[in-house]
């Protein structure tokens, strides 16, 4: 390895795939608007060294090993390389799906593949990449805004609402014990939701499905370095 603390903008290949798609389609309905540089990449805090990619890489795997050579002369490379994905966060809504580490995993998961099997394993990767919901982590930990990934087209749209998976890769692993439906006729009004400890606390989740609601989740356990501290989210339906 030739510099193993460099720091490379690593993403998994249909991230940047996702963002040319999208600007091609805005690109061919507004010319003029979109015909800007873009650049899609992983956000600003995702960044892993050459070193840390390999070994999260191998530990996938399951074996391997690699080599220090930066002792040896060798020419010039940068030592950060970083993408600045604002505008495209900004003008497109564009922003990565999946974190550093996965992925990696994702690619390893596609070279464990037998050669015959990769083309389906490919398009089941592609259907699922295209299906995430976005779990954007709020400083309150265990508290997410979550943003579903809207797929279009002239019929409507299609989006998940949940995913056992997916809620798992965050944390939360406990079985979804109620659905509720509730309508609140004046608008302005304070509604509430109960909490519960341990060893009966639940998952709560919060959808609007016509109108808009402020919602707010106040951090009451004991114990937590952001005790009494809140975190507001106005929750708008999908016309």
């Amino acid at each position: 390895m030739r510099n193993p603390n460099a720091i490379r903008p690593w993403q998994y290949v249909l991230e940047p795939i996702s963002g040319y798609l999208l600007l091609a389609g805005l690109l061919n309905d507004e010319p003029l608007k979109y015909s800007k540089a873009y650049n899609f990449g992983p956000v600003a805090d995702d960044h892993l060294t050459v070193k840390e990619l390999v070994e999260t890489a191998i530990g996938y795997w399951g074996k391997g090993n690699w080599k220090n050579i930066s002792g040896n002369k060798q020419q010039h490379e940068a030592g950060l390389l970083k993408l600045d994905i604002n505008l495209a966060k900004k003008e497109l809504l564009w922003k990565p799906k999946l974190n550093t580490e996965k992925a990696v995993k994702w690619t390893i998961d596609w070279y464990k593949k037998p050669i015959d099997q990769q083309a389906d394993f490919t398009f089941q990767q592609i259907n699922e990449y295209f299906a995430f919901m976005i779990f954007n982590p709020t400083f309150l930990a265990g508290s997410f805004i979550i943003e579903p990934n809207v797929l279009a087209d002239d019929r409507g749209w299609f989006a998940r609402f949940y995913c056992k998976n997916e809620f798992k890769e965050i944390g939360h692993e406990k079985e979804w014990v109620q659905l509720n439906h509730s309508v609140t006729n004046k608008k302005g009004s304070i509604r509430g939701m109960h909490y519960q400890v341990q060893p009966f606390r639940e998952i709560k989740m919060v959808k609007c499905i016509a109108g808009a609601v402020y919602d707010v989740i106040v951090d009451i356990r004991q114990g937590s370095i952001n005790v009494f501290r809140m975190v507001w989210n106005r929750v708008v339906s999908k016309k």
